[in-house]
């Protein structure tokens, strides 16, 4: 073999929460892990709305840091006429993140681990060579042999694609967004604001997550239409900007994609997992992903890990496919589900924001309980697993 040909247990391909997270999960102190990242500084620009919630965090023990931008006391949801419906986010421990910052601390705690982190290189080839290990190349010439492929690659993933596990999505099954952070704007102060109707957007929604340095972040997003007529999103955003009175300065802007398909029936292939958007795990009805990608990465690294030492069979890696499955499948079928009612006309979205104005006082009392009912086993399935890579190392 070429002496150019670098060698590493686990290649993980993409360095946000999915991929991040399968490198800290699957690092140990015999097995080699390497994290190829493209962009040149992990997590920016960032490609999010940042919003989440404290079970999210605690339950991968990622709670508390320098990454939560802003603490959010309220958050309103605006139908297209009438009152908006309230709900208590104190209760749900809503965040905002520094998205950048909060990446670069799951990197940082899987360096700390033994894992190598590349950025500024991108993966183009895949392929599986004459001993039946994976041949990974970048575009500056490295090649990169490795037992096991984890890809984190995002929305239109590459190693899904060459290992024949996802095809291109449509563009009905992309989310697209549009957002702008703004400082010294009109909104109020640790309120997130979610404002849906056609009006503003069809198939999709408008936000305005404040932080604390005074800055929010302004977007519209597209659940499966990409433009109205002969606007884009960016030109509905601006006129949504205008409308609400926001001003303020323009410091940055960002467009992202997110998939609203549901996933394939399997995300494993051989030796090669897909985590997080790559393996298309975000919910249609919103379009987040971060939990789930937090969740795949915890769970495709430790099996990894554990099937590169003797630890479970052979076939330890496909045991992931099942976990998500049981885990949290309903839960994305489900938002696809209401994504397909909530947003098919002003009517069914008033309908629904009525339900949530309804259901609000019970957020303040039981918040964990309806995240349970909407999400299933997930939160106690991941605080699991955490468990178990913090006992066994």
């Amino acid at each position: 073999m070429a002496e150019n040909i670098l060698k590493t247990d686990v290649l993980v391909v993409g360095g946000g929460p999915g991929g991040g997270m399968a490198a800290l999960a699957s690092a140990y102190k015999n097995v080699s892990v390497t994290l190829i990242e493209r962009k040149e500084v992990i997590g920016y620009p960032v490609r999010c709305g940042e919003g989440t919630m404290g079970v999210v965090l605690r339950t991968f023990g990622l709670e508390d840091g320098k990454w939560i931008a802003g603490e959010i006391d309220r958050i309103k949801f605006y139908p297209p006429r009438g009152k908006p419906a309230v709900v208590n986010g104190k209760a749900l421990g809503a965040v905002i993140l520094d998205r950048g910052l909060f990446e670069q601390e799951i990197i940082r705690r899987c360096q700390e681990r033994g894992a190598e982190v590349y950025t500024g290189k991108t993966v183009v080839s895949i392929q599986k060579d004459g001993e039946n290990r994976y041949l990974v190349g970048l575009d500056t010439g490295e090649v990169f042999q490795a037992k096991m492929v984890i890809g984190g690659d995002g929305v239109e993933s590459m190693v899904g694609r060459k290992m024949g596990i996802t095809r291109p999505l449509r563009p009905h099954q992309l989310g697209i967004a549009v957002q702008y952070r703004i400082k010294d704007g009109n909104w109020e102060k640790n309120v997130a604001e979610v404002f849906i109707g056609q009006e503003i957007i069809p198939d999709g929604y408008a936000w305005i997550f404040p932080k604390q340095d005074g800055t929010a972040n302004v977007g519209i997003g597209s659940l499966g239409n990409c433009a109205s007529g002969n606007e884009t999103i960016k030109s509905l955003l601006d006129r949504f900007i205008q409308k609400k009175g926001i001003g303020g300065k323009i410091v940055e802007e960002i467009a992202g994609a997110v998939p609203i398909a549901l996933p394939p029936q399997n995300v494993v292939r051989e030796k090669v997992a897909l985590v997080g958007d790559a393996a298309r795990h975000s919910y249609s009805v919103g379009g987040g992903g971060i939990h789930s990608a937090l969740f795949d990465g915890l769970v495709a690294g430790t099996k990894a890990r554990e099937e590169l030492l003797g630890r479970s069979k052979k076939n330890a890696l496909h045991e992931y496919d099942v976990i998500w499955k049981k885990t949290y499948l309903r839960a994305l079928q489900r938002s696809a589900r209401m994504k397909k009612r909530i947003y098919r006309s002003d009517k069914h979205t008033s309908f629904y924001v009525g339900m949530i104005r309804r259901l609000s006082p019970l957020f303040s009392v039981f918040p964990n309980t309806l995240l349970s009912l909407w999400w299933g086993p997930f939160f106690r399935e991941g605080k699991k697993w955490m468990e178990l890579l913090e006992k066994n190392g």
